[in-house]
């Protein structure tokens, strides 16, 4: 119930982007640093870092809030297993 009604304060606020609140002030440039960080030729530059966190969020309240109320109910590695197939560089 909770899911329902941030979803629809996220949908009705007129700036719906994380980039605009305390989210982005807070978690985008560490996460950024992160991502720089990591050793040359082991994450695909062509991926934009933004794109990734929302990603990730979304994957992490998909988990928590929707996935135990479907049939699809799956473990985490096969989550982890498409995030990395993602994350490699192409070859």
């Amino acid at each position: 119930a909770a899911f329902l009604g941030l979803l629809t304060v996220y949908q009705s606020r007129e700036a719906t982007r994380f980039g605009d609140g305390r989210f982005a002030r807070n978690m985008r440039p560490h996460f950024h640093a992160v991502i720089a960080a990591a050793e040359p030729g082991t994450i695909n530059t062509e991926v934009d870092p933004d794109d990734l966190l929302d990603m990730l969020v979304g994957t992490v309240l998909y988990k928590a809030f929707l996935e135990p109320l479907t049939f699809r109910a799956g473990a985490p590695d096969r989550t982890a297993d498409l995030l990395d197939l993602m994350l490699r560089p192409a070859k």
